[in-house]
């Protein structure tokens, strides 16, 4: 039988160097919001006892509306940015703490893998 650990001295083990390693994060978020849309249809059924009305969203463009009124998570770095990029507010940015720095750099860039719209 072979021992692989002769000569072994936990005392001398080395931790690894920290390196850094590229990775893709795909991840599926939901909120709910209320938004204000015009081009809906509304449909008015009456008979002798009551009167009914029915909203149908269905050729709204819902997405548009929701990226027109809604700061989403993957812009939130751009709309930073631009909020900071002007010379006074650049003295703010370099004063804030290193967490939301990292925070600010962190909602930058990313990607939409998939965007639906579901009026509750």
């Amino acid at each position: 039988m072979c021992d692989y650990n002769v000569g072994f001295d936990p005392r001398k083990e080395e931790e690894n160097p920290e390196i850094e390693v590229e990775v893709r994060v795909c991840l599926s978020l939901s909120k709910t919001f209320k938004i204000k849309v015009s081009d809906y249809k509304k449909y008015i059924e009456e008979d002798e006892l009551c009167k009914s009305e029915t909203i149908d969203f269905n050729d709204c463009n819902l997405i548009k509306e929701v990226e027109d009124q809604v700061i989403l998570p993957h812009k939130m770095g751009k709309y930073i940015d631009t909020y900071f990029s002007d010379i006074h507010s650049r003295y703010y940015i370099k004063n804030l703490p290193l967490g939301i720095k990292g925070a600010i750099k962190d909602n930058s860039g990313w990607e939409v893998d998939d965007f639906e719209v579901i009026p509750e």
